[in-house]
């Protein structure tokens, strides 16, 4: 077994037990002899029975690096290798090929004693990231390509962050030959296309308006963050940072560079993935916090098409310059998707963001970093008024009291880059203890969407005044 099984991704080898119990009141340890019957029931339990597989191992995108991964496929005791397609210009993107049907002889009861199938990223001999799910989902004959996340194999360590691992698609049927009879998987719609061997470069821009509700990463109950996309290529692209802020405003284009097998067909696109950081610049540690992750399926998300955008309706050209600024191939209204820190964790942010499709070789109108997002969203000045009543129960980090606490209104999280210049405001810090009264009324003008779909989040943050002006969080 192996040394850790709480980490670990594939047990060392299985033993058959059956394991009776009967009341006593002297419980004794001895050894006797099996009862026949149940040696009888073991027994046929251990035959040999007759299985038929089939699987295809898709595509793999957001590698731990540009090595070439083998893909690993283990039902009960049989294993299955997909070695990747060979690339001119290695990339954390890889293409599998199909493993033909296969038969053989396991000595399992049915399908579903089969359990669960692991799939495992092998750099080598040594498998560093990991899938587990139930057979039960693997004995549809005809199954659809899924997606899934890889997670880190803990037991080997050679990938231990989420944001390291991968996502891949793959498919694969088990059926159970002497139980009904022998089956061509080939008849059926999902094997029988050849799997092709080339992919086609697409291009993508990616919308990025804003994110919300991101984790805290520092001390100070905020964070920097960034958002960076992931693409075949090797240049980074990401947003800028914006500081101090759990609900930033982006309004940027990152143009992103695909490889899809059907250019035509979403389903056939790997997902769009996103990884959130936190930005540090310390003296002694500059490493990026990675706070979470968003992987956006591109058939369930707000995209545009090239056929739909490239030639005006109004005009009926293409590339029609009267028409450039209506930002036509920006979709009218982005979606919002949720981000995890890993998979199976709970929510701990959002990202809204949309897309557009075109061909790698297309000129859109305005290059990427000149598109003005903020020209697809209506916006409107208000003037906010909010009275503040009071704090309660409030708890301080340290070993004083709660001396004088006082409330900052982050106003500057509300306003998009390069908008207009404002303040943060804040409450006087004149009532003592944790549960001030502070009857405040505070006002402030901003320009705001007039779509609830883009209204940012107000954060604010409690601070307590210790002594002359210094204060904490």
């Amino acid at each position: 077994m192996n040394n850790d099984p709480d980490f670990a991704s594939e047990w060392k080898g299985r033993v058959l037990l059956q394991i009776t119990g009967e009341p006593t009141e002297k419980p004794m340890a001895k050894q006797m002899d099996v009862d026949p019957d149940v040696v009888g029931l073991a027994q046929k339990a251990a035959e040999l029975k007759k299985y038929s597989i089939i699987a295809q191992a898709g595509q793999a995108v957001a590698l731990p690096s540009h090595k070439a991964y083998h893909i690993q496929i283990t039902v009960g005791g049989k294993r299955l290798l997909f070695a990747p397609f060979a690339q001119k210009v290695p990339s954390n993107y890889k293409r599998y090929d199909r493993h033909d049907q296969e038969e053989f002889e396991m000595p399992y009861v049915d399908c579903h004693d089969f359990d669960k199938v692991i799939v495992h990223l092998m750099d080598g001999d040594t498998p560093v990231c990991f899938f587990k799910d139930d057979i039960a989902n693997y004995v549809d004959p005809n199954p659809a390509m899924q997606w899934h996340s890889f997670l880190p194999d803990l037991s080997v360590k050679k990938v231990k962050k989420p944001d390291q691992v991968g996502q891949f698609s793959f498919r694969l049927s088990l059926h159970d030959v002497s139980a009904n009879g022998p089956i061509v998987f080939k008849d059926y719609d999902a094997w029988k296309k050849k799997v092709p061997k080339r992919s086609n470069p697409v291009k993508i821009r990616a919308y990025v308006y804003q994110c919300r509700d991101l984790p805290a990463a520092d001390s100070n109950g905020t964070s920097d963050p960034y958002v960076k996309a992931w693409d075949v290529g090797t240049a980074k692209k990401q947003t800028s940072v914006v500081e101090d802020n759990n609900n930033p405003l982006f309004y940027e284009c990152i143009e992103l560079d695909y490889e899809v097998v059907d250019q035509a067909d979403l389903e056939s696109y790997p997902p769009f993935i996103f990884d959130i950081y936190d930005y540090d610049d310390d003296l002694f540690d500059s490493t990026p916090d990675f706070l979470c992750r968003a992987i956006v399926e591109p058939e369930d998300c707000s995209i545009i098409m090239q056929k739909d955008f490239e030639e005006c309706k109004e005009h009926g050209q293409k590339d029609c310059n009267m028409c450039a600024h209506l930002l036509a191939e920006i979709p009218d209204t982005p979606r919002w998707h949720p981000c995890y820190f890993s998979p199976g964790t709970p929510r701990c942010g959002e990202i809204l963001v949309s897309f557009a499709v075109a061909d790698h070789d297309f000129v859109f109108p305005q290059q990427y970093k000149a598109v003005d997002l903020r020209a697809k969203v209506n916006f409107r000045d208000f003037e906010v008024n909010m009275l503040v009543l009071g704090l309660r129960d409030l708890a301080s980090p340290g070993i004083l009291p709660v001396k004088k606490a006082f409330v900052n209104f982050n106003i500057k999280s509300l306003v998009p880059p390069n908008g207009p210049a404002v303040k943060n405001i804040q409450t006087e810090p004149t009532a003592p203890g944790s549960n001030p009264t502070l009857n405040t009324t505070m006002k402030f003008g901003i320009p705001l969407p007039t779509d609830p779909l883009y209204c940012p989040r107000l954060a604010c943050t409690v601070y307590d005044c210790i002594f002359k002006g210094w204060s904490q969080p």
